[in-house]
């Protein structure tokens, strides 16, 4: 199911974030010499979801 939108970075947040990481791996984990995602929404991750969702 879809996370709520409701201004807290919970569990389910952090699983979206983490499927995402692993969707594109090889723009956000594999620069940072990373392999499984953390969850954490970094530049990397920040960066891709600019350039596929905009500013």
């Amino acid at each position: 199911s879809d996370c709520p939108i409701n201004g807290v970075f919970g569990n389910c947040t952090k699983a979206a974030v983490m499927n995402f990481q692993q969707k594109y791996k090889y723009d956000i984990l594999l620069p940072e010499k990373q392999t499984e995602p953390t969850g954490f929404v970094g530049p990397n991750t920040i960066k891709k979801l600019n350039e596929l969702y905009g500013e």
